[in-house]
């Protein structure tokens, strides 16, 4: 990760909001506390939200049959923005393409068609991905289903033969069957990620933390903005996006190749300090939208 320490830190901050910043604090730590508040909203990264057995090293045993199934994706208390899946399969002889859907529930079942398209797969043991032509949203709390169809393809079921059991339905004749939770299937969901900031170590007075980003695009600017107050501010031409705070110091960073990035935060030992909170926010560079930004949800240190 970039890491990078600014000597302004909350020395400034602390300086514009107490005429007595100078006024040194006793020798023993005061601990305070790093609270997220807001929420962010979707950039351009895209990474695994959902799986089931999602890293098996293990073989499949059983060659596909003609049927239509349909994998059960379990409710998240967040909203996702699902642009694909991946199955852990291979071809028994040759590359072979089967065909992609996304569904909704009603009931317990497939419903709803949300997307569709195709996925190669070849010889070789491993995640075959497919990639849907725009992110689909899935509210929080909402279930969905990931199908696919290998027709008379020559491939291997995605489940294994240990492992946690995936529940699925398959299609016959006219409708869904019942579901099922028989069997140990191997998938993962591709989702669209908010950019989050965290905290890694306690917020205290006369000690260094680290704020970090993840989830972001990879080598682009990000700018970490700090302020004393916070706000909620719909930004123009970003939807779903808003400002979270005043901002009154502005770093300007970049993220490294996993998209994160950290930035090493003294907190000077000042009286004044005590009882203060300053919120933080990450603001990225990332053409999802017309005003080529997307934030991160607030992070709020308190001392």
């Amino acid at each position: 990760m970039n890491t990078r320490t600014c000597t302004l830190s909350l020395t400034l901050v602390s300086a514009i909001v107490s005429s007595s910043f100078l006024l040194l604090a006793p020798r023993a730590s005061a601990q305070g506390s790093f609270v997220a508040y807001g929420s962010g909203c979707a950039g351009s990264s895209s990474q695994i939200c959902a799986s089931n057995n999602g890293t098996t090293t293990q073989t499949p045993r059983y060659l596909q049959n003609g049927l239509t199934f349909a994998l059960k994706v379990p409710a998240s208390p967040h909203a996702r923005m699902i642009t694909g899946f991946e199955l852990y399969s291979k071809a028994a002889n040759s590359l072979v393409t089967i065909n992609t859907w996304l569904y909704a529930d009603k009931g317990g079942k497939p419903s709803t068609l949300l997307a569709s398209n195709t996925m190669a797969i070849g010889k070789t043991l491993g995640w075959y991905r497919t990639k849907f032509s725009s992110p689909v949203s899935i509210a929080a709390n909402s279930t969905c289903w990931i199908s696919y169809s290998g027709g008379t393809s020559k491939m291997y079921f995605p489940f294994v033969s240990t492992g946690t059991l995936g529940t699925h339905v398959y299609f016959w004749k006219t409708q869904w069957t019942r579901a099922f939770t028989t069997n140990a299937w191997a998938w993962r969901v591709n989702c669209r990620m908010e950019p989050k900031i965290s905290s890694i170590g306690t917020p205290t007075i006369n000690k260094t933390h680290t704020i970090r980003l993840t989830n972001a695009k990879p080598k682009t600017p990000a700018i970490l903005m700090i302020g004393i107050k916070r706000v909620a501010i719909a930004w123009p031409g970003a939807p779903k996006c808003s400002l979270l705070l005043d901002p009154l110091v502005l770093v300007t960073l970049m993220t490294d190749k996993s998209g994160s990035l950290d930035w090493r935060e003294p907190v000077p030992n000042y009286l004044s300090l005590r009882g203060k909170k300053f919120p933080h926010q990450f603001v990225v560079l990332d053409f999802v939208n017309a005003a080529g930004l997307v934030f991160s949800g607030g992070g709020e240190v308190r001392l």
